[in-house]
């Protein structure tokens, strides 16, 4: 093939040739990479963390004590209340015997005591009976 006259070259704008190269160019870079670091550690993050870490164990201490101290104080009053409770109650027994005691020992002595007093009209060794009705009739 016979090359011919040059035909009619197509004309562009320099503006659009120019964005097109850099549009390739762009697309063409490669990523940037990440920094190198050294092999020595971050000691501003190490010390965020582990400032952080403190105040969490605080402020957990200070839950668990005031969760502790509650509990102390519940515990104290349900055992309160139990014990007074048991020592009503032994109490209460306690005393029912020693008056049960007493009534079978002492009680019956004091009566017979004051049954003797009321018989003894008298006051001497006279007739009761014969002395109650004088009393009765100087009452009247």
């Amino acid at each position: 093939m016979v090359l011919s006259e040059p035909s009619e070259i197509p004309s562009m704008p320099v503006e659009a040739c120019v964005r097109m190269v850099e549009t390739t160019a762009r697309a063409c870079t490669p990523p940037t990479a990440p920094p190198v670091t050294s092999s020595a550690p971050n000691w501003d993050a190490m010390a965020t963390s582990l400032s952080s870490l403190s105040a969490a164990l605080a402020y957990g201490s200070v839950l668990l004590g005031v969760l502790a101290l509650f509990t102390a104080i519940g515990w104290g009053v349900f055992i309160t209340r139990r014990a007074e409770k048991e020592a009503r109650e032994e109490a209460e027994r306690c005393a029912r015997k020693l008056i049960e005691e007493w009534l079978a020992k002492e009680a019956p002595v004091m009566i017979r005591r004051k049954v003797e007093m009321l018989q003894d009209a008298s006051m001497d060794r006279g007739d009761d009976g014969q002395a109650a009705e004088q009393m009765g009739s100087a009452a009247g």
